[in-house]
């Protein structure tokens, strides 16, 4: 779970960043992310679908009422 929330914090500070332009047999962040599934008919999540970590009902007090930028001094 440490990894999730380093993510989280990455995400956070980087809005605008995701994946850079490709290099070729790079993963897109249209891949499948098996065995992960996102619904009922087994439908496969991609790096797109779990992006916003917040939507899937991630919370890192860190991130909570905080700004970039007091979170980049704190850091």
């Amino acid at each position: 779970m440490e990894r999730l929330r380093i993510l989280a914090i990455w995400q956070y500070l980087n809005p605008d960043k995701w994946f850079d332009d490709r290099v070729e047999g790079d993963p897109k962040p249209t891949d499948p992310l098996l065995p992960f599934h996102k619904d009922s008919q087994r439908s496969v999540n991609s790096s797109n679908d779990t992006q916003h970590w917040e939507r899937l009902g991630y919370i890192y007090p860190e991130l909570f009422g905080t700004t970039s930028i007091e979170l980049k001094a704190e850091l």
